[in-house]
């Protein structure tokens, strides 16, 4: 553009025309370069994203109950979506522009010099003023969006219950209460949000202020030089040009930095998900390589205490269980019932004693071995949007139309309206309690050639009648012949033919015995029993 200015018309319009196509074509190289890189970052930070989710997802998947409770759904949710997206973007831009920028800015200040030493100095001070600016919003803005995405995980958190518990909310007519909550918390994330934006809002002005002061300035000079016969208009221009070249990249290095200071937080707390070790450690043994003869479960004075108690939730449990029993658990309500047997199947990692299964701790067992061999129905019945073969197959992945067939039946569901084709949708809502207790049962019995060795029935029957329940019962003792059963229930009545009874309060073990037993020594029993004639 210089030489255009300077000589095209002292040589001519072919100078000129050579020139412009030179020009027009790196454009062209530029234009095409830059699609090519916009190609390849969207690419490459899609599939970076894909990757990040993948890998807190499975990192997830391999928390204990404890560590699930510690970060809570909402927090988990919002790094698995929001962070992840604020990484990929911060990705997507530094290979698209972050790259590139100092080859720019550098180029632009490298061939000023040669149109002009002295004048260039400007750049001196130019860059490390912009540069400092960009610095000190910085370090100023990190905390505050990291501020920012946890006030961010308290939205979840509110609209997820909300969600979760309409029902209740419009129950009791608290939908304005839940609003204006709602609302303080939207408006809490607003004000924060506002105030780290206008921070970061400075970097443009203050960037532009400082290129515009150094424009004025090469004017002045410039002129000067012009008048002296020591520079041209054409390279006066040129200097313009670079100049303004460097004033727009660092324009684009201001936004650069607002999202890569969102990407510091995010990636930090991205980093909190994958670094944190489980508390529940994978065993070493192989269960099914063992030849085990008999499913001996035997608590040895067992001690339980949720991160942050102050007290144990179990003391002192202690007691055995062989295959083809059936032990029930009864106590009143927060004694602990839930609590033990999820030390089972490892859930929650026990804090002292040993639990051991054929004379080996549970701790020695790989975690995916042993909750093959133990089942669990929890209390909250949970279904997954699809069919129902396909929930069933949560329980044994290769189970045929067949077995799944055979499964329901077990489990009492009536043929006319359920059967392996029938669809779930989200959480099963289209099924009543009953039904929906009764498709866990199924999902928990059904196998293949090894039946599972330990069935926990954590309050599985409180949605049925006793008549159904009782059959229900006959047939799963009927179709697991070998199998321990572990009951938990609040209906005495109904499990009064257990082989052994466990009776909890304020989690310790108050009493152990048959129906019988207890009902003759155990006053605490009895008055549990009497009240529920």
């Amino acid at each position: 553009m210089a030489a255009i200015i300077d000589n095209g018309v002292r040589l001519g319009v072919s100078y000129v025309v050579k020139n412009a196509v030179l020009m027009v074509l790196i454009g062209i190289v530029g234009l095409a370069s830059a699609l090519v890189c916009q190609y390849m970052g969207s690419k490459a930070s899609q599939e970076i994203g894909t990757d990040l989710r993948n890998v807190i997802f499975a990192k997830i998947n391999t928390y204990s109950s404890e560590t699930l409770d510690k970060f809570g759904t909402s927090t988990l949710i919002t790094r698995l979506n929001n962070d992840v997206i604020q990484v990929q973007t911060a990705v997507a831009m530094a290979i698209r522009l972050a790259v590139r920028a100092p080859f720019l800015i550098i180029g632009a200040a490298v061939m000023s010099l040669f149109i002009d030493l002295r004048l260039s100095a400007v750049f001196i001070i130019l860059i490390p003023s912009i540069a400092l600016s960009l610095y000190l919003v910085t370090i100023k803005t990190v905390p505050l969006y990291r501020l920012i995405q946890g006030k961010l995980d308290r939205i979840t958190a509110s609209f997820t219950e909300h969600i979760a518990g309409i029902r209740v909310i419009r129950a009791f007519n608290t939908e304005e209460r839940e609003a204006e909550e709602f609302s303080s918390r939207n408006a809490d994330y607003r004000n924060n949000i506002t105030k780290t934006s206008r921070i970061s809002a400075l970097l443009n002005p203050v960037t532009f202020l400082f290129t515009n002061l150094a424009v004025a300035f090469i004017l002045y000079a410039g002129s000067r030089q012009i008048a002296a016969g020591t520079l041209t208009t054409g390279e006066l221009i040129a200097f313009i040009g670079y100049l303004t070249q460097i004033s727009l990249t660092m324009g684009v290095l201001a936004n650069l930095i607002v999202i890569f200071t969102k990407a510091s937080a995010s990636s930090s707390r991205i980093m909190e998900v994958l670094d944190v070790n489980t508390s529940v450690p994978n065993g070493i043994i192989d269960f099914t390589s063992k030849n085990i003869t008999s499913s001996i479960l035997e608590f040895k004075n067992v001690n339980f205490r949720y991160s942050g108690a102050e007290t144990d939730t179990l003391s002192a449990i202690s007691f055995s269980a062989f295959e083809r029993e059936t032990i029930a658990i009864v106590g009143s309500t927060g004694s602990g019932k839930s609590t033990l047997v999820n030390l089972i199947p490892r859930f929650y990692e026990f804090s002292s004693g040993n639990i051991t299964l054929s004379g080996k701790s549970i701790r020695d067992y790989g975690l995916r071995e042993l909750r093959e061999k133990v089942r669990v129905v929890p209390q909250k019945s949970v279904l997954f949007t699809g069919n129902v073969l396909e929930n069933l197959r949560f329980g044994s992945r290769f189970a045929d139309a067949k077995t799944a067939a055979k499964a329901l039946e077990i489990a009492c569901l009536p043929k006319d309206r359920i059967n392996v084709d029938t669809p779930v949708s989200s959480g099963g809502k289209n099924f009543s309690g009953g039904e929906r207790q009764r498709l866990a049962i199924a999902r928990a019995i059904i196998h293949g050639e090894t039946a599972p060795e330990i069935v926990i029935f954590d309050d599985s029957f409180s949605a049925l009648d006793r008549s159904t329940e009782k059959t229900l019962r006959s047939n799963l003792r009927e179709y697991l012949p070998n199998s321990m059963f572990i009951i938990i229930t609040e209906r005495i009545t109904s499990i009064q033919d257990a082989d052994k009874i466990l009776l909890l309060e304020d989690g310790k073990i108050v009493g152990i015995g048959t129906h019988d037993e207890l009902l003759a020594e155990n006053e605490f029993y009895r008055s549990i029993y009497e009240s529920q004639k």
